[in-house]
């Protein structure tokens, strides 16, 4: 019995020492680096390779959609829009 209770003791000293933490390894799904123009067509804009250029300001209640520069699969698949409805536009600063 106490050689059990010796090998218990031991295994659970080294399962302690053990890390419990798994290292997930990440992955970007998406970049938006704004680097470049746009095209626009129903609110949704596509980077090109073109210079920046002010593609036109939207009124109060319209939403848009801006899908990345590089993307893991379908661009089409990712996108970011605003939150709310307020005055908007994109253009070179």
């Amino acid at each position: 019995m106490k050689q059990k209770t010796l090998i218990t003791r031991w295994l659970l000293m080294l399962i302690a020492l053990l890390p419990l933490s798994v290292v997930a390894e990440s992955t970007q799904l998406a970049r938006w680096t704004f680097d470049t123009g746009y095209d626009v067509a129903s609110n949704v804009y596509t980077p090109n390779t073109s210079d920046w250029a002010q593609v036109g300001w939207n009124g109060f209640g319209s939403t848009f959609k801006v899908r990345p520069n590089a993307s893991v699969g379908d661009a089409s698949n990712y996108y970011v829009t605003e939150k709310g409805t307020r005055y908007w536009g994109i253009m070179d600063n």
